[in-house]
């Protein structure tokens, strides 16, 4: 993990943003970073390159390095290798950051249980599953087929 502590840098509704995947994956986040960073203070948590590609162009998005196991290419079911200290750690950390409103843009039952787990307030997600149940607020695409850009734009438009 990366980026010590840091207190609120004002009283602006807290955002948490999960991206666990790749670049490309980030590259899609972009309009809907530059959108909400006007409205939200923001800390992304996803894979070390996050901030490598998105800090230059989003310093006042706040980075948290985490290398979700269930993102990986290889060994993403065998539970035992996950490095369940540093994943308890970092939700131990989230939960002290008291965040309004966390979201996923895959429809990960376990993006969605690590928001409830990391205590976001409101949970906004693509729910699959039966994990509705860890959302707040389960979203429905505006087309089943559509592309993970316009998953974006939807939950752009369900945070306003």
């Amino acid at each position: 993990m990366s980026a010590p502590d840091l207190p609120p840098t004002s009283k602006r509704p807290r955002l948490l943003v999960l991206e666990f995947w790749g670049l490309g994956d980030l590259t899609f986040a972009t309009p809907f970073l530059r959108a909400a960073r006007e409205r939200y203070d923001i800390t992304l948590v996803g894979k070390s390159h996050a901030a490598l590609l998105l800090q230059p162009s989003f310093p006042d998005v706040r980075f948290i390095s985490f290398e979700a196991p269930w993102s990986a290419y290889r060994g993403k079911y065998a539970l035992w290798r996950w490095n369940w200290p540093e994943l308890l750690s970092l939700f131990l950390r989230l939960r002290r950051e008291h965040f309004d409103a966390a979201f996923s843009v895959r429809d990960d039952p376990r993006d969605h249980l690590f928001m409830l787990l990391a205590g976001a307030r409101e949970r906004y997600g693509f729910p699959i599953r039966g994990s509705s149940q860890f959302l707040t607020h389960p979203l429905a695409r505006s087309n089943p087929q559509q592309h993970k850009v316009e998953d974006w734009r939807d939950i752009g438009r369900a945070l306003d």
